[in-house]
């Protein structure tokens, strides 16, 4: 099984989960799918605490 990661936003909120030792990041809505052959996960950033956090992750 191939293990293809693409997804920017995805890693930043694991990066910031483990810092802060939380399963969620105020302000992002995180939605998993499992398809067939591959799991999606869709990130939303749904406002301006969720945007400073993600954007603090990758600087």
């Amino acid at each position: 099984m191939f293990n293809i990661r693409t997804d920017l936003a995805l890693e930043a909120k694991e990066i910031y989960e483990n810092d802060q030792k939380s399963t969620e990041i105020p302000g992002v809505k995180v939605k998993n799918k499992d398809l067939e052959n591959c799991k999606v996960s869709i990130v939303e950033v749904i406002d301006e605490q969720g945007y400073r956090k993600i954007c603090y992750i990758r600087k």
